[in-house]
């Protein structure tokens, strides 16, 4: 089961990317003059003077791409992704330390 939670928070990130650079694509075939990275900045899509007819899209795809996004990295908290407990213990404090922070033996 966590194994699919896994894979479903993984493409939930997929898919937000892919929204946001959709809806970025979208509000730029909508902006009325000639836009280009040396010209222009991203955000004058969104922008409802410079680009009224896909100023909402570019927004909206922000938006959805953000709660995607957020999504994503909450599940990210490293808690039983893989890690091994002791026999007995469900606890994410059972959980065996990271490498990095036993202390060295001299």
């Amino acid at each position: 089961m966590k194994n699919h939670v896994r894979h479903l928070c993984s493409l939930l990130g997929l898919l937000a990317v892919a929204i946001y650079i959709a809806m970025t694509i979208t509000a730029w075939t909508f902006y009325p003059a000639a836009f280009g990275p040396n010209g222009n900045w991203l955000s004058d899509l969104g922008n409802n003077d410079l680009n009224p007819g896909g100023a909402l899209l570019y927004r909206l795809g922000g938006i959805l791409g953000g709660i995607g996004l957020a999504g994503f990295f909450l599940s990210l908290d490293g808690r039983a992704w893989g890690s091994v407990a002791p026999s007995g213990c469900s606890r994410p404090s059972c959980a065996p330390s990271a490498p990095w922070r036993q202390r060295a033996s001299s």
